[in-house]
């Protein structure tokens, strides 16, 4: 909630260098990786994974992928499956994070990047509501723009894009 606080605040300061999309990845998969393996799930990559970059801040958007990835874990199946593609091109640099989880119900999509937002989800979690809310505030404010798609029980596509130029 403090970092949510200070970002709306514009108390933080994102540095800003050019870096490899696969970077903040690699941060937020060996974070959450004992979770991943608790519950037997596997994590593949996808896409221009040695190629793509953007402007920004690593660390901060490894806060963000974390966010969204935990939600994922967290809400597919024991053995499922998380794809995580990078991809790039003249206009932009993109993430997708795509899970094989429940999905999210139509009536709780427009609301997952509010603050304290708690779907109704079948899958308890200890979450209090921070975590997309704060992933979205990172991302915006480096530029970015984050999106989600999903279906019931057809699994999440959180669609991260930060395009070029913009600095």
């Amino acid at each position: 909630l403090l970092k949510v606080a200070r970002l709306e605040a514009g108390a933080i300061q994102f540095k800003r260098a050019c870096i490899y999309l696969i970077e903040p990845v690699d941060i937020a998969i060996a974070t959450l990786n004992p979770k991943v393996e608790s519950k037997h799930q596997l994590i593949t990559l996808d896409g221009e994974i040695k190629k793509a970059q953007f402007f920004g801040d690593r660390d901060w958007t490894a806060e963000a992928i974390i966010n969204i990835l935990k939600n994922c874990i967290e809400h597919t199946e024991y053995g499922g499956n998380i794809l995580i593609s990078i991809e790039e091109t003249p206009i932009f640099s993109r993430i997708i994070i795509k899970d094989s989880g429940e999905g999210i119900d139509r009536k709780d999509l427009p609301h997952i990047f509010e603050r304290f937002y708690k779907g109704t989800s079948t899958v308890k979690t200890e979450s209090v509501g921070i975590g997309l809310a704060l992933s979205k505030l990172i991302i915006e404010s480096q530029g970015g723009t984050i999106s989600v798609k999903s279906k019931k029980h057809e699994g999440t596509k959180f669609t991260i894009t930060f395009l070029k130029g913009i600095i």
